[in-house]
């Protein structure tokens, strides 16, 4: 079985030494476009990140494709209407990264309550006054 990733950085292509003990495996740091899809017309499987638009015209290139598996959260680059009809299996990581994200959410979020990019910038042209910067309290009851 031929399995291709897309958009792998040097240290992830550990993560498919694995799936090498039985399939014949290529990691391109690359995303696939329709430009370089003919190249991996033979592809049964590929995984890809979020740079990769899987269209029609790029779909169409890969002639043994049977599955596509989305390293990210969502379908939004895959048109998933063209693969039901091609019979071509689409998979996700639906809970890739959500701490993640609730942990930067949050960091923002208090960013913005205590004015740290305002008050990082005042800083540095040498204005110490909080008058501006005070902030506000996240409960209601403080």
């Amino acid at each position: 079985m031929k399995v291709i990733f897309f958009e792998m950085a040097d240290q992830d292509k550990s993560a498919t030494t694995k799936l090498a003990e039985s399939s014949d495996v290529l990691c391109e740091k690359a995303a696939l476009t329709r430009d370089n899809a003919g190249a991996f017309h033979d592809a049964e499987i590929i995984s890809t990140a979020l740079e990769s638009s899987l269209a029609v015209g790029l779909l169409d290139q890969l002639t043994h494709l049977k599955l596509i598996a989305a390293r990210s959260m969502g379908f939004d680059q895959i048109d998933l209407d063209y693969c039901r009809k091609r019979g071509v299996g689409v998979c996700n990581a639906p809970v890739y990264g959500e701490s993640t994200v609730a942990k930067h959410a949050f960091a923002l979020l208090l960013a913005l309550a205590r004015h740290v990019v305002d008050s990082v910038e005042a800083t540095r042209c040498g204005d110490f006054s909080l008058s501006t910067r005070r902030g506000f309290e996240l409960r209601d009851d403080v």
